[in-house]
Order: structure tokens, then C-alpha cells, then sequence
């Protein structure tokens, strides 16, 4: 981070690096949602097995460029679907439209689908199952000293995924 002239960084993922302080936010929570019109023309779904007669909206992971699967848990169980479909994107603006489009399935942290669930354009579904994101930290170097500009921000960011975690 000190060749990169980067105070802190918000880190997606296991921190690897130990010369590393790591204040964990929490994870985000993922939502599988669809439009009213997708559900009325392919029905509903009632397990993450589902999926395979559904069209899944397929987000890239541009660091990778791998597609990311979506994880499903419930009473302990751990499921984990490959979603296939012809629509992909690195974008989650373009596959939140396409999923109001009616286009297909998408899942997605909930703060990305909020208002489109909130206005009525998405619903939720296997709203019995959870979707828990990979781990989330404030990270910042351990041999440098934080300055009070850099200890404001990473309360600031602790207090506010906190609150999204409300949300």
C-alpha cells in the first residue's frame, strides 16, 4: 500500500498480507431477486435447485474474469449454484437493469437491489435461503502510524456498514 501512496483500502476477501491491520466490516448480504413479469412467465422457485430451469443473470468478477457463483445456506446446509444464461456483465447497473427488464434471475448485495425492491420493480426469491458475501475489511499498514485523518475514515466506514447491515 506504501508504494501505491494508499492510506488504507477497503479488502474483499481473506487479508493475506500480516503487515496488515484488518477491521472487519460485515459481510454483505446477498438477494435473489426477479422481476413480477420474469415470475409470471417462469414461475416461481422454491429451491436453489430451482435455478437450473431459470435464466441467471451472470455477474464477472473483473478482477478474475471468472463468473461469481451464487451461494445459498440454510439449517447448515451449503449449496452453490453455477448460474447459466446467456446474459453476463462486470457491471451490477446493467444486470440490475436487465433483471428489471424481466430478462432473468440475479442475485446481488442488497444495497445494489434496495430500491428496485422498495419501488416494486424486483422481488425477492428463496427468500427462505441465505446469501452471505465473501468477508469484508478496513485494511491499513501496521508500521505506519494512522493519522487522525485515517482513523476518522475507518470509523467512518466501520459506522457505516454497520448501518447497512441494518438495513
Amino acid at each position: 500500500m506504501t508504494a501505491e501512496r494508499y492510506d488504507l483500502a477497503v479488502m474483499l476477501g481473506e487479508v493475506p498480507d500480516s503487515r496488515l491491520v484488518a477491521r472487519a466490516l460485515p459481510a454483505h448480504r446477498f438477494l435473489t431477486v426477479a422481476a413480477p413479469a420474469y415470475l409470471q412467465k417462469h414461475g416461481a422457485l422454491e429451491t436453489p435447485q430451482d435455478l437450473e430451469q431459470h435464466i441467471c443473470l451472470r455477474y464477472v468478477m473483473a478482477n478474475s474474469g471468472q463468473f461469481r457463483p451464487w451461494t445459498f445456506s440454510r439449517n447448515g446446509q451449503h449449496y452453490s449454484h453455477f448460474p447459466i444464461g446467456p446474459l453476463a456483465s462486470d457491471h451490477a447497473t446493467v444486470l440490475l437493469a436487465l433483471a428489471e427488464g424481466g430478462q432473468g434471475l440475479l442475485q446481488a448485495p442488497y444495497y445494489v437491489v434496495a430500491a428496485a425492491l422498495d419501488a416494486g420493480r424486483l422481488l425477492p426469491v428463496l427468500i427462505d435461503y441465505e446469501s452471505i458475501g465473501a468477508p469484508l475489511a478496513v485494511v491499513y499498514e501496521k508500521t505506519r502510524q494512522a493519522s487522525v485523518r485515517t482513523q476518522l475514515a475507518v470509523e467512518f466506514l466501520l459506522s457505516l456498514g454497520r448501518s447497512l447491515e441494518r438495513s
